[in-house]
């Protein structure tokens, strides 16, 4: 019995993009061949989002979005407004970790993830029809962020019913997330930077993004043709072996350069163990994998998310809970003092009221 690899994950890295060069793969044509054996290659979604978040944190830069500039600024003061809130919190997990992180931080794809989300996406929108943000670009920060965490949960489906329709599998019985990753492809073709007058070409994480979506569809082509009938994302990252190695290091104390011997030792025990938990400070996200079938209806149901700071609820129904402001809302806020917070407060309100409802 034989195994024959499909998929060739890395990070950005300047050696890694040289030696996938040279193996034939571009942003194009991302796959490449070897002794007859087509091999699909892509970048590391969890990095190509810490990448992307450092880029738009660089004052240096602008970026424009379909010709709409998009800014970080519009992300503090909003988190600005936010944090002088007495009662509720809209930006409910966005901390001074999160805004300012160290070197060690922006290694964390956790800071990353809860910035690219519906709930700071939601925020903004909120302080800029309040008034409380006055900018020009606030609401296409806004567009960008909940585009951005649309195609990050789409590269990151873990189980096969997953309550966030967004985040579910690549699925011969839902298109959703195909459409989803082609439409991602186009969103970053239109994707621009600028440092003053003079456009970058370097920012490699725009590139990556096209370039791992293209590829992940292009291996859901293949799978499919092959009879698969899901694909769950989530793991055509690095995670997995990251993860390992964290334990392996940990194992009798840390040890970041283990001798082979070492490194063969750790592995023997931890194996007639199982694998222990890696380190929840690491950089990447803990393996957990629901490998049981729930029902498969596709009703959408509101949770609370840890992954992707979804806070109140994930995807579910506008009508439901989703923190969508209605233009009654936005007459109103013209029309009388309306903050962020008194919206948080009403929004959790009428979220606590919904779930009673639902009880009795």
């Amino acid at each position: 019995m034989s195994f024959k690899p499909l998929v060739l994950v890395c990070d950005q890295g300047s050696n890694n993009r040289r030696a996938l060069k040279e193996l034939g793969a571009s942003k194009e044509n991302p796959v490449i061949n070897i002794n007859g054996q087509e091999v699909y290659t892509c970048f590391d979604a969890p990095h190509l989002l810490k990448c992307l978040r450092n880029n738009l944190m660089n004052t240096k830069v602008q970026f424009f979005i379909n010709k709409k500039a998009v800014s970080w600024t519009d992300v503090e003061a909003t988190y600005e407004v936010d944090k002088r809130s007495m009662t509720t919190r809209a930006m409910v997990k966005i901390t001074p970790a999160h805004m300012s992180p160290s070197n060690f931080q922006k290694m964390r794809v956790k800071y990353a993830a809860q910035i690219f989300s519906h709930t700071v996406s939601a925020a903004i929108k909120t302080a800029s029809i309040t008034k409380e943000v006055n900018s020009v670009t606030a609401l296409d920060t806004a567009d960008f962020i909940e585009n951005i965490n649309d195609i990050f949960d789409a590269l990151n489906s873990r189980v096969l019913h997953d309550p966030n329709p967004k985040r579910r599998p690549l699925s011969v019985f839902n298109n959703k997330t195909t459409t989803i990753l082609q439409n991602g492809i186009q969103y970053f073709q239109n994707m621009e930077v600028f440092e003053g007058n003079t456009k970058r070409n370097n920012i490699y994480c725009l590139d990556g993004f096209q370039w791992t979506l293209k590829s992940i569809l292009l291996l859901w082509d293949h799978l499919r043709r092959l009879g698969v009938k899901y694909l769950l994302t989530g793991f055509l990252n690095q995670d997995l072996l990251e993860n390992f190695f964290s334990v392996i290091r940990n194992r009798g104390g840390y040890n970041p350069t283990p001798t082979v011997r070492q490194c063969r030792i750790a592995i023997q025990q931890n194996m007639n163990i199982r694998l222990q938990m890696a380190e929840g400070t690491g950089n990447c996200e803990i393996d957990e994998v629901d490998t049981q079938e729930t029902n498969s209806s596709d009703q959408e149901v509101c949770v609370t998310s840890e992954g992707n700071d979804y806070s109140v609820s994930t995807e579910s129904s506008a009508s439901d809970c989703q923190l969508d402001i209605s233009e009654e809302t936005k007459q109103n806020a013209s029309e009388s003092v309306v903050s962020m917070e008194t919206s948080s407060s009403i929004y959790v309100a009428g979220y606590l009221a919904h779930k009673i409802q639902k009880i009795l």
